[in-house]
């Protein structure tokens, strides 16, 4: 999958540039909805399990911003438990390298664009 992260603020995926949160599943590209995550926020709106996560595939790659602030809240990690899968979250520059090696099908991924 063509994902990759040019600066702050930006993604690209699949040549469309977005300027805003993203979650990608299965190749589908819709904005991230913070809103069910806003009660916690304390600065940063943090990603918790209230929100639309993609948990259909065995892997959730989280990109928690341009220097990894996104707070992710302990039950997100809880979910994935009780879905069965594996979540990585590391700064989205680096989850968008890792996309580059992914097929679009294969894809379960919540990208922060700033902080």
């Amino acid at each position: 999958m063509n994902v990759h992260h040019p600066r702050f603020g930006i993604v690209v995926v699949e040549g469309i540039e977005y300027n805003h949160d993203v979650v990608i599943d299965g190749g589908s590209v819709r904005p991230r909805d913070k809103d069910p995550s806003r009660p916690l926020s304390k600065g940063h709106t943090p990603l918790t399990s209230r929100e639309d996560i993609p948990w259909s595939r065995p892997q959730l790659l989280i990109g928690t911003g341009h220097n990894g602030r996104l707070p992710v809240i302990d039950d997100v990690y809880q979910a994935a438990l009780e879905h069965g899968v594996e979540v990585v979250a590391l700064p989205t520059e680096e989850i968008c390298r890792r996309l580059t090696t992914m097929a679009a099908d294969d894809v379960s991924a919540v990208i922060h664009v700033t902080c």
